[in-house]
C-alpha cells in the first residue's frame, strides 16, 4: 500500500547521514511543526522535499505514508501504516494520541489528501500533519513551506572559499570519493551546479557520473538535458531525473500540457504578456493562459522570477525547460512556437526603434528579455532578413545599455552582413558606429555613421536624427569638435518639428556639451537654459544627469569650482560612480580638487574614474580627457613620487561603497602625513581597541563609512592588518602600546 513503518524510515535515513544544504530548513521545518498543525513542503521535483521529510521520522510518534504510491484511497493507506483495520474508524481510533503523520508525494490525489488532513486535524487534536507535494492542499490553518536549489554562487565567482562554501558543491563534492575530490575544479562543478539549478537529485546524478565522466563530458550533456540513473534505495520515481518530470507532467490537463511545453521556448523567462503571445493559439485561448500560469506555479513546474516591479516574471528551471523542450518537439509544434516567440520579440524590438532617444520604457522591458532575443536570432534565418536585423538592433542596444560594448558590436557586425538588407538597415548601421566609438575605433565609426546618415536621409526623420546624433558623437570621439557642432546642430534642426521636448532638450544638451569642449560658453549656457528645465520635468533622474554632467563642465569653464563641485556631486546622487556617466562625474570633482589645491586627492580621483571606465569597457571623448589630464599633471607636479604612487593606487583600488564614502564623506587632507584628518582619527580609535561599530557610534558615521576609510588607511600606508594600523597609530602619537586591537 505503500506504507513505511517508522524503523523502514529509519533505516532508510540511515542511508544519507545529513542533509547536505538543507540545515536550515531542516531547523526552520523543525520549528514550524510545534506552531502549525499542517505544514506542507512544496517545490519542484528533484528538490529534496522528500529527503526533509524524512529526516523528521525519527520520533517514535510518527506514521510515514507514501502517498506516490497509492493510486487511491489514502485513508486505508493511513489506516494500514497505523495498523487499524477498519479506515471508516481512523479518526475515532486515533482520537487524542499524540501523532505526526506524514504524507509524501501528495501531488496526484491532492484533493483527497486535503479533506482526509482536514477532518484528521478537526477530529483529532494531539495530530499534526506534514505533506510534501509540488502544490500547498489549501486547507484552512495550513503553512506551505516551499523550498527551491540549493545555493549556487553566481558566475563571476572564482574565490575558492566562497565556492567551497556553497550547498550545491558541497552536495556534488560529498557524493564523489574521497580519492577523486581534491584534483576536482571547483569552477567547473559550480558551472554544473548552475546548469542544474542546484537541484539536490540532479547534483547528485551529476557527481554520480563524475565518478566515471569528465566534468567537460557531464556539460556536454547537459545541453540535451541530463538522462542519469542513480543506483541505490528509494523510491524508483527519485532515481531518475526524468522520471522525476515524467510523474509530474503526467498529473497535468491536457492546456497545462500545451502551456508547459510551449514556455519552453523562452530560455530568458517571461512575463504574461510574453507567455500569452507564445502559448496561445486555436486549442488555448488568450484568456486562458495566465489561469494555467498560476497552475503550473503552483505545480511548481515554474518558478517566480526577477520582473521589473511592474510585471509579474516567471521562469523554467533549466531542467525543467529540457524536458518541456522534448515534449514540445514530441508535439511537432517546435517551429510554430519559436516564430510567435520571435514575432512577439519583433513587436516589442520594433517599439524601442520608433522611439528617439529616450526609448527607456521599451529598454527597460527588453533588458529582461535578453537571453530570449539572443535566442530568437539564432533560430531566425537570412531569409527573413528584417526580423533577424532587428533583433539584432535591439539586443545589440541592451548590451550596449548594459555597458558591454564589445558584445554589442559584435551582434551589430553579425546582422549588417551585406546578404542582410533590411529596412532597420540606417539603426543597425547608427548603433555600430556609436558601438566603435566606444572602442577607440574612430575611422571606422566615422565611416559607418556617414553611411548611416546617407541611409537615413531616405528613410524618416526620427532614424536621421538619431543618425545624425550618432555622427556627432564619433566625430567628437575622435577629436573632431569642429565636424561634431555642425552635426549637432542639423540633429536639433530635424528634431524640432517632431515636437517632443525632451528629444529637443537632448540635443540641445549635447550640442552645449560640444560647445563648452570648444569655449563657446555663451550659447552652452543659452542652450542649457532651455533644456534643464526640461529635463527637470519629464526626464527621468538617470537621464538628468547626463545634464548635470554638462552644467559641472560649463562651471568648470568659468573656474566655478562651488558650482561645479555641487552639479557633479548632483549627478553622484543619481548614478553610481562605477558607472559612465558618473566616471564622468568623479572626473570633474577630481579636476575641482586639482583647482582647489588639493592634488592627493584630485590624483585619487582621477585614477577611480579611469578604472570605473575600463572596467565599463568605455573611453571619454579626447576633449575631455584633455582636460582631465592637465588637471592631473598639476595635482601631480605638487606631489612626491611616492605620494603620486600612494594616491593613485587608492583611486584604482576605491569602487562601489567605498569609492562613495570617499566622495561624499571624506575630511580634507590633514595639513601633514599621508592620512587626512578623519582617517587618522580613526586609526587612533583602532589603536584604542574600539572596533568599527563602536568607532562609528563615537564618530557618528556609518559602520560602512568606517570600513571604507580603513580601505584607504591600508592602501595608504601599505598595510595588511588592523594590528599594523594599530601600531602605526601608535608609532605616531608616541604612546607606548595600543590599548587593544
Amino acid at each position: 500500500m505503500g506504507t513505511k513503518t517508522c524503523a523502514d524510515a529509519a533505516a532508510e535515513n540511515a542511508i544519507r547521514p545529513n542533509l547536505l544544504g538543507r540545515e536550515r530548513e531542516l531547523r526552520r521545518l523543525r520549528s514550524l511543526l510545534r506552531s502549525a498543525r499542517l505544514v506542507t513542503v512544496t517545490g519542484p521535483g528533484a528538490v529534496g522535499k522528500t529527503a526533509l521529510a524524512r529526516a523528521l521520522t525519527s520520533d517514535r510518534a510518527t506514521c510515514l505514508v507514501d502517498v506516490a504510491a497509492v493510486r487511491d484511497h489514502v485513508r486505508d493507506a493511513v489506516a494500514a501504516a497505523l495498523g487499524i483495520e477498519d479506515d471508516d474508524r481512523l479518526a475515532d481510533t486515533i482520537g487524542d494520541r499524540r501523532l505526526l503523520l506524514v504524507l509524501d508525494g501528495c501531488e496526484h490525489i491532492v484533493d483527497q489528501c486535503a479533506r482526509l488532513a482536514e477532518s484528521l486535524l478537526r477530529r483529532c487534536p494531539g495530530v499534526r500533519i506534514l505533506a510534501t507535494s509540488r502544490e500547498s492542499l489549501r486547507v484552512p490553518g495550513e503553512v506551505t513551506f516551499r523550498i527551491g536549489g540549493l545555493e549556487v554562487p553566481e558566475p563571476a565567482e572564482k574565490r575558492r572559499r566562497v565556492l567551497q562554501r556553497s550547498d550545491a558543491i558541497r552536495l556534488f563534492l560529498a557524493r564523489l570519493p574521497a580519492s577523486d575530490r581534491k584534483d576536482v575544479s571547483l569552477g567547473t562543478v559550480a558551472e554544473v551546479c548552475r546548469r542544474l539549478d542546484g537541484l539536490p537529485l540532479a547534483v547528485e546524478l551529476a557527481a554520480h557520473q563524475a565518478r566515471t565522466k569528465s566534468l567537460t563530458q557531464i556539460l556536454a550533456e547537459l545541453d540535451d538535458g541530463p538522462k542519469w540513473r542513480l543506483d541505490g534505495h528509494g523510491p524508483a520515481r527519485h532515481r531518475d531525473l526524468t522520471a522525476v518530470l515524467d510523474w509530474s507532467h503526467r498529473l497535468l490537463s491536457p492546456p497545462e500540457r500545451a502551456v508547459f511545453r510551449r514556455l519552453s521556448v523562452l530560455v530568458g523567462g517571461f512575463d504574461v504578456e510574453a507567455a500569452t503571445a507564445v502559448c496561445a493559439d486555436g486549442n488555448v485561448g488568450a484568456a486562458q493562459v495566465l489561469p494555467l500560469l498560476l497552475a503550473l506555479e503552483a505545480k511548481s513546474l515554474i518558478a517566480p522570477g526577477t520582473g521589473d516591479g511592474k510585471r509579474a516574471r516567471f521562469a523554467q528551471l533549466n531542467c525543467v525547460r529540457g524536458y518541456a523542450f522534448e515534449r514540445l518537439r514530441e508535439a511537432g509544434e517546435v517551429d510554430a512556437t519559436r516564430d510567435r516567440a520571435a514575432a512577439w520579440l519583433s513587436g516589442r524590438a520594433e517599439a524601442l526603434c520608433e522611439t528617439l532617444f529616450f526609448g527607456n520604457t521599451e529598454l527597460q522591458r527588453l533588458q529582461h528579455e535578453r537571453d530570449n532575443l539572443a535566442a530568437a536570432i539564432h533560430y531566425t534565418s537570412d531569409d527573413d532578413c528584417d526580423r533577424r536585423v532587428l533583433l539584432g538592433v535591439a539586443l545589440a542596444r541592451v548590451r550596449w545599455q548594459q555597458r558591454h560594448s564589445t558584445t554589442a558590436r559584435r551582434l551589430l557586425t553579425t546582422v549588417l552582413r551585406p546578404s542582410l538588407k533590411s529596412r532597420y538597415h540606417s539603426e543597425a548601421l547608427t548603433w555600430s558606429a556609436l558601438a566603435a566609438s566606444a572602442q577607440a575605433d574612430h575611422a571606422q565609426a566615422v565611416r559607418l555613421a556617414e553611411h548611416a546618415v546617407r541611409a537615413a536621409r531616405k528613410q524618416n526623420p526620427p532614424a536621421l536624427a538619431k543618425a545624425l546624433d550618432a555622427l556627432a558623437f564619433v566625430r567628437a570621439g575622435r577629436g573632431d569638435l569642429s565636424g561634431a557642432v555642425p552635426a549637432h546642430r542639423e540633429c536639433l534642426e530635424v528634431v524640432r518639428p517632431l515636437r517632443q521636448p525632451l528629444d529637443i532638450a537632448k540635443c540641445q544638451n549635447c550640442l552645449a556639451w560640444t560647445l563648452v569642449m570648444v569655449g563657446d560658453t555663451a550659447e552652452a549656457e543659452q542652450l542649457l537654459d532651455q533644456a534643464l528645465p526640461v529635463y527637470r520635468a519629464l526626464a527621468a533622474p538617470v537621464e538628468q544627469a547626463a545634464a548635470l554632467n554638462t552644467v559641472g563642465a560649463l562651471q568648470l569653464s568659468k573656474q566655478d569650482f562651488a558650482a561645479a563641485e555641487a552639479a557633479f556631486l548632483d549627478v553622484l546622487h543619481t548614478v553610481p560612480p562605477d558607472d559612465y556617466v558618473g566616471s564622468l562625474a568623479v572626473d570633474g570633482l577630481a579636476i575641482v580638487a586639482a583647482g582647489r589645491g588639493d592634488p592627493g586627492r584630485a590624483v585619487t580621483l582621477t585614477a577611480a574614474a579611469r578604472a570605473a571606465r575600463e572596467r565599463s569597457d568605455l573611453e571619454p571623448a579626447p576633449a575631455w580627457q584633455r582636460w582631465v589630464d592637465a588637471a592631473s599633471r598639476q595635482a601631480r607636479s605638487r606631489l612626491s613620487r611616492s605620494k603620486v604612487d600612494s594616491a593613485s593606487a587608492l583611486g584604482r583600488q576605491l569602487a562601489g561603497d567605498h569609492l562613495e564614502a570617499y566622495l561624499f564623506e571624506r575630511a580634507p587632507l590633514a595639513a601633514e602625513g599621508p592620512l587626512s584628518h578623519r582617517e587618522a582619527q580613526i586609526a587612533g580609535l583602532v589603536a584604542d581597541g574600539l572596533t568599527n561599530q563602536e568607532i562609528a557610534d563615537r564618530l557618528h558615521l556609518s559602520a560602512r563609512t568606517v570600513r571604507s576609510h580603513l580601505t584607504n588607511i591600508h592602501c595608504k600606508l601599505d598595510l595588511r592588518s588592523r594590528t599594523q594600523v594599530a601600531v602605526w597609530a601608535v608609532l605616531r602619537s608616541g604612546r607606548s602600546e595600543p590599548l587593544g586591537v
